[in-house]
């Protein structure tokens, strides 16, 4: 993103790209580049809604979610409906999503194809212990404690408690890449 002083060129290419989707309306390229403009723009709502306008793919808000996230965090939306919106479908990805790797994993030995379940084996371990997932747990307790509620203190300490195992989990370069 370019400076605060210098947004021309975000300018331009959010001009550029909100005219390519207006005649390209589900042209899902052309709406992550538009929402990434908007978050150089500090426009991180704008960008979020036009995430989810974008009808993208339950397996596309764990993958794409980085895009949108972590800049609605640094742009003062962390407590915005819409980032709680996309911060739940993106666990209940990590979370349920993935629950269909192991029947998958059984079929593919049926079908006499252990390359497959070898790749959903990997492709498991990459979602379960990626960078992303540690993060977008930490953006949660984030969230929780920017949102407004009777007793900040009452529901940071509940946030906290629930977040226990992640934040007693040694965060090394080489844990961040398992």
């Amino acid at each position: 993103c370019p400076r605060a002083t210098d947004v021309t060129p975000a300018f331009l290419a959010a001009v550029t790209l909100r005219r390519g989707l207006a005649a390209s309306p589900h042209n899902g390229q052309l709406a992550l580049a538009l929402a990434t403009a908007l978050n150089c723009l500090g426009a991180p709502v704008q960008a979020l809604r036009l995430f989810h306008q974008a009808d993208t793919k339950q397996v596309q808000h764990e993958s794409l979610s980085h895009l949108v996230l972590p800049a609605a965090f640094e742009l003062g939306a962390a407590a915005h409906s819409l980032t709680a919106a996309q911060l739940r479908m993106t666990r209940h990805w990590q979370e349920d999503g993935l629950k269909d790797v192991g029947e998958a994993s059984i079929v593919a030995m049926r079908e006499g194809n252990p390359a497959q379940v070898l790749e959903f084996a990997a492709f498991e371990r990459c979602i379960r212990h990626g960078w992303w997932r540690v993060l977008s747990r930490v953006l949660e307790l984030l969230a929780a404690l920017a949102a407004p509620s009777p007793s900040p203190l009452s529901e940071a300490r509940r946030a906290i408690a629930a977040a226990a195992p992640l934040l007693d989990a040694p965060l090394t370069p080489a844990a961040l890449c398992d």
